[in-house]
This record gives structure tokens, sequence and C-alpha cells, in this order.
């Protein structure tokens, strides 16, 4: 898969374009508080499947997104072993009021996750996904500084199955670009 990302955080604004490796023409997935849609290769559009919806709604309380927004409640978990074997120490944490809700909607359940830190720095998160179904992990490596702002090059998915973590994507940044102006057309 090829993902371009266009992320307006303070906007709180997304854009999403993926397509399988060789087709040319991506499906769109654009967040703002104003509209929320998938276009299709085609052109046509369609709103989002409502677990793909909160997911997404989520997706503004993890990775460098979520840390701009801080949490309301931090609770250590302890040291943990990671599927790479790598250790971490863990820690529960809650969002009561979201991140980048949409208009219309007043409230939502809160956001409870784990994040997991390796000598302070965020090296993995995790929540239960409404569109796997089950407990999420993601673990990030290799990370990179610009304009600022720190993240991963490379990345693993996780999936709870009973009591042990299966690997289901990875992931590689190819480029990354900061502070660039984004045109309104982009969350058309």
């Amino acid at each position: 898969m090829r993902i371009r990302t266009y992320l307006d955080l303070g906007g709180c604004r997304l854009r999403l374009e993926i397509a399988p490796e060789g087709e040319k023409a991506p499906a769109t997935l654009v967040y703002t508080r104003e509209r929320q849609f998938l276009r299709l290769p085609d052109g046509r559009e369609t709103p989002l499947d409502d677990r793909l919806f909160l997911e997404l709604i989520f997706a503004w309380q993890t990775g460098f997104t979520g840390a701009a927004f801080g949490y309301d409640e931090v609770a250590s978990l302890g040291k943990v072993t990671l599927p790479d074997g790598s250790e971490a120490e863990a820690y529960r944490v809650v969002r009561r009021t979201h991140a980048c809700l949409p208009k219309g909607v007043l409230e939502a359940k809160p956001y409870e996750g784990k994040v997991y830190l390796r000598e302070g720095k965020v090296v993995g998160e995790g929540y239960f996904s409404p569109i796997v179904g089950a407990e999420t992990l993601f673990l990030y490596r290799d990370f990179r500084e610009e304009g600022g702002a720190r993240h991963p090059l490379k990345g693993e998915g996780y999936v709870r199955q009973g009591d042990r973590w299966v690997l289901f994507s990875r992931g590689e940044t190819l480029e990354a670009q900061v502070d660039l102006p984004l045109e309104e057309a982009l969350f058309r």
C-alpha cells in the first residue's frame, strides 16, 4: 500500500490518499470538523462507515497529534515486554474530552489507550480498534526530527489474539515535510 497523509493539526483536518501498490488512482479519506467522507477512485463520495468514523476520532488521540492535546489521566502500568522482545514502561492514558470532534458530535465515550516509553520517549501505543475489533499495538522505530516534530520512520502494527500479539502491518515513511502550506482544496 502507498499512503500519502496531509495533516493540519491546528485546524483538525486530515486527508489520506490510499492506493494499493501499482494503482494510480487512490481512495481519498477526508476528515474535517465540517465533513467526513471517503472518495472512491472512480470519484464517487460516500459517508464514512461508523467504525471508520470512530477510528478516525481515535486517530486524533494518538501519535504526535494526541501528544499535542494532552491527557486527563495517566497511570503507570510498570515495565512490560513488547512483541519485539524489547522492554518499555507502559502507561494507561485517558482523554475525557476528545480532540477534534466533528461539528454536531457533542460527546463521545472517553478515549482510553496505552502509551509505551523508553528513556522518556514514546516507542509505541495501543487502544481497542473499532475497525479491527480487537486491542491493537503500534511500535515505532527509527525516529527523525523535522521542523520541531519527532516522527517515526518505521512502524509495526500488532493485534491481540488471546494472550499474544500477532503482527498485522509494517510501514515505512518514505518522505516527510513539515510546516508546508496546505491548500483548502485538499480538504474538499
